[in-house]
């Protein structure tokens, strides 16, 4: 069957990624194999939710993509060190100490847990003047419809503050992972976020966040368990694995409740996983497969905040909105009856925007922009900022790892990513986060 052969295909390409990359595991070629491959895996071993094989055409597609992505990244990765004059690798991590603000830091950990529950209270209330009257963690199933249909939003101020609270999670996860890898120093306060990010979650009623918070655990830890690895200092390795698998582990637990309580109950553990990230997957086949639809406004999807910004600014009616989903659902019969999704996979908006070559073009700048990302990474000065820096990178790097459930390359160009950026530059200001490069002496008898 063709799912088969894109599984060994995809297996043989991420051992092949990874032996170019030298075990260096933060590379958007290296994400977007590993997370296909997880994909086709689940779709492989609960072959019978879905009942279908998938085409040659997407299984073709789906392998020239990544081939098309990954030239991009080695293109540019070969042309920097080519070009670069000093290429030694800055050895931030065993010279660094972060130093901060403690009074500051519990502050704003406080601040994010009113934040969360502040948000969680306007939703409530909104939903008791409707007429909800059940169990406050039932909230998701009654408002979820009501904010898809956009009949509630939540004001601009509180979408602010969502990513003030997502940062702080993602920036104290950050320090929690680099000081318990480098200095075997374990601040579990600074794990309280977590409660605030949970709630903020649950709030919005969707699941994505968790994905995301999931996506930049694996991101953070690889990249920093790689240059721990590096130094072959690996004491305190294994404790602090059981924080990570812990986390992705009570992660996935309340994706999993939150998908129940969101449908009133009655799905199974594994077939909620597996319809999340593989049903994508029979989506881009059935895309495929049929007349593909093709956006009039070239790039009107991937493009739609620089549109928007556009239009602001200069009057003009660039952008028509068309939702977040042009193509609705599909529908499949299984073994338990008929299943549907509306998830096609991230090449499916690139091919409306752009047709499927057009969509391969992008892969390949996608590669070489990420590729950039990493060699400055390595081979760049230490500054004050570099804690910043790799969080952002941690963040962006979800890109590659949702592909086969959705394309946020485009989130370059949106607001979030911006709001992000100030975030992050505000929290560290705010607890007085100071990088402090160590002398050779108190740096060789802490290894």
């Amino acid at each position: 069957m063709n799912v088969y052969y894109l599984l060994v295909c995809l297996l043989i390409m991420t051992v092949f990624v990874r032996l170019i990359n030298k075990g260096d595991s933060s590379s958007v070629s290296f994400y977007t194999c590993l997370s296909f491959l997880i994909s086709v895996s689940l779709y492989v071993l609960d072959y019978k939710f879905f009942g279908t094989d998938l085409s040659f055409s997407t299984v073709k597609l789906i392998i020239e993509s990544i081939v098309v992505l990954a030239l991009g990244e080695l293109l540019i990765t070969k042309l920097l060190c080519n070009k670069s004059v000093n290429t030694k690798k800055m050895d931030y991590y065993s010279c660094i100490k972060v130093y901060k603000s403690e009074i500051k830091s519990n502050m704003l950990i406080v601040i994010t847990m009113v934040i969360a529950i502040a948000k969680f209270m306007m939703l409530y209330v909104y939903a008791r003047s409707i007429g909800f009257s059940g169990n406050p963690l039932m909230i998701t199933e009654f408002m979820r419809g009501h904010m898809i249909r956009g009949e509630y939003g939540f004001p601009p101020i509180i979408v602010n503050l969502s990513y003030f609270v997502d940062s702080v999670t993602f920036y104290y996860l950050y320090l929690f992972f680099y000081q318990a890898l480098f200095f075997n120093k374990y601040e579990k306060k600074l794990l309280i976020v977590l409660i605030a990010f949970i709630i903020s979650s649950f709030a919005s009623t969707g699941r994505s966040e968790l994905i995301s918070l999931v996506f930049f655990v694996i991101s953070c830890f690889l990249h920093l368990s790689y240059n721990r690895k590096k130094q072959n200092t690996s004491r305190n390795q294994l404790k602090v694995k059981r924080y990570f698998y812990l986390s992705i582990a009570a992660i996935v637990a309340l994706f999993f409740v939150f998908g129940n309580l969101r449908r009133g109950g009655g799905a199974s553990f594994v077939d909620m996983i597996v319809k999340y990230y593989s049903s994508s997957l029979l989506g881009l086949d059935v895309f495929l497969n049929r007349d593909i639809p093709k956006n009039e406004v070239w790039g009107g999807m991937v493009f739609s905040n620089l549109y928007r910004f556009v239009d602001l600014f200069f009057g003009t009616q660039l952008y028509e909105p068309v939702g977040t989903n042009p193509f609705g659902s599909f529908f499949w019969l299984n073994d338990k009856g008929v299943d549907y999704s509306n998830i096609y996979t991230g090449f499916a908006i690139p091919i409306y925007d752009f047709g499927i070559s057009g969509m391969l073009i992008t892969r390949f700048f996608i590669g070489v922009f990420f590729g950039m990302l990493q060699k400055n990474r390595k081979y760049n000065r230490i500054n004050i900022n570099h804690s910043i820096y790799i969080v952002m990178v941690c963040i962006l790097m979800g890109c590659p790892l949702k592909s086969p459930i959705s394309d946020l390359y485009f989130m370059f160009l949106s607001i979030g990513t911006v709001r992000y950026l100030v975030f992050l530059f505000i929290i560290k200001k705010f607890i007085g986060v100071r990088e402090i490069k160590l002398d050779s002496e108190s740096t060789s008898n802490r290894n």
